[in-house]
């Protein structure tokens, strides 16, 4: 970030920034690129604006309702399950079968939701898979009794959009009681800590 705000007004300060951007926070990312010259800020214009997004999900801030279909093709909004009476915390998890970090994963929120479901724990699942049989095949291997959804059409789904999901596995935990995303990229050993300490 140093480098970057030394470099701010040459090539090697936004290739620098272009290159490393994703480990900043958002309001990082917009004041490095307020900084940057007109020719720079109009090149970095989309960049910014997925920035200004993920201010906007951050924790604190109430959650943003995606509506995807299920593999039925029945679409499913994240506000009916956050809405849902049974329901005190939902897990907004964004994955897709060809990602190695997501799959791994898995068994490890799979044994979470086991263990924390009948206390009010719900995942909805939304996939960037693109091709409809390995996106199924992934949820019957690795047993994902969650909800699922998907738009299978990553360029053109909002969900991913709306949460400003540059990279994955990524989750967001919500609190049905307040409609506020709580938590960001809780996985393994932090959600389950989590979980264990608003569910006791």
């Amino acid at each position: 970030k140093s480098f970057i705000e030394e470099n701010i007004d040459n090539v090697l300060g936004l290739n620098a920034f272009k290159g490393s951007y994703y480990y900043f926070k958002p309001q990082d990312v917009i004041a490095l690129i307020d900084a940057m010259p007109a020719a720079a800020q109009e090149e970095l214009a989309k960049t910014k604006e997925s920035a200004e997004q993920a201010l906007k999900v951050l924790p604190g801030n109430p959650y943003i309702d995606v509506v995807e279909k299920d593999a039925n093709g029945k679409e499913i909004s994240l506000k009916s399950v956050v809405e849902n009476k049974n329901n005190k915390y939902v897990l907004l998890d964004f994955w897709a079968s060809w990602c190695g970090p997501c799959m791994h994963e898995m068994p490890n929120l799979k044994a979470t939701y086991e263990k924390y479901h009948n206390k009010g724990f719900e995942v909805y699942a939304s996939s960037l898979d693109s091709n409809r049989e390995d996106w199924i095949d992934a949820m019957e291997k690795m047993e994902m009794n969650w909800i699922n959804v998907s738009g299978l059409k990553v360029a053109e789904s909002l969900a991913p959009k709306q949460y400003a999901i540059t990279a994955i596995p990524s989750n967001f935990l919500i609190d049905c009681s307040t409609g506020k995303i709580i938590a960001k990229n809780l996985r393994g050993d932090n959600l389950e800590n989590k979980l264990n300490e608003l569910l006791k």
